[in-house]
């Protein structure tokens, strides 16, 4: 059975109206055109996408990544350690809150992500993903964080050496007497939230 399309066999979807993928120009040149509801051609269009990516989709690695093991270390490499957007972002707030502070202090231990010692406190702004912020909104992770599918034992010892760092951190920088608080990047979602936490932990 053949559309107006002379090179191409019918296919069938879920919508239950014969089509012809291989135009795309179908949807609006086809007589079946007029039958098709606007939101079923926009599916139809989700479908052809779904289709080339597909026959697209690069093969996995023999360790499960779909890039090789030097273009993951490039990739990895190329995700900043400081100075950071989210960074940046709560620097912005603790500066109009009227604070100063110092970022990255190598004399106190961690070297935390904004200071100020003679004050006593200490934030650190941490990544959902990176630092397993539990049950959090942004990355949809539960209990134990968001970890990939792919090599899951591998990024839940990953995730889990992080944390073990912060706390080891926090635990450092309260021997040494100060406050500590941690900003999670998914907080920066509410600014006004945000802004009354800070305002309540430094004026504490």
């Amino acid at each position: 059975m053949k559309c107006g399309c002379v090179h191409e066999f019918l296919d069938y979807v879920c919508i239950g109206t014969a089509i012809c993928t291989a135009s795309p120009t179908f949807h609006f040149a086809h007589p079946l055109a007029r039958h098709i509801k606007r939101s079923e051609r926009i599916s139809l269009r989700r479908l052809r996408l779904m289709q080339v990516h597909q026959t697209t989709a690069k093969p996995l690695q023999p360790n499960g990544d779909i890039v090789s093991p030097e273009q993951r270390s490039k990739i990895m490499r190329a995700v900043r350690q400081q100075r950071t957007s989210p960074e940046r972002a709560v620097a912005k707030v603790i500066r109009e809150l009227g604070y100063s502070y110092r970022l990255n202090r190598k004399t106190l231990p961690g070297s935390p992500d904004l200071s100020n010692a003679r004050q006593g406190w200490a934030i650190f702004v941490h990544g959902c993903f990176w630092h397993g912020h539990r049950h959090c909104k942004k990355t949809k992770g539960g209990a134990h964080g968001r970890v990939p599918a792919t090599r899951s034992a591998f990024w839940q010892a990953k995730i889990e050496a992080n944390r073990e760092r912060d706390l080891r951190k926090h635990k450092e920088l309260a021997r040494h007497g100060l406050r500590v608080l941690t900003v999670w990047e998914c907080e920066l979602r509410e600014p006004a939230r945000l802004r009354r936490r800070l305002r309540r932990f430094l004026f504490e």
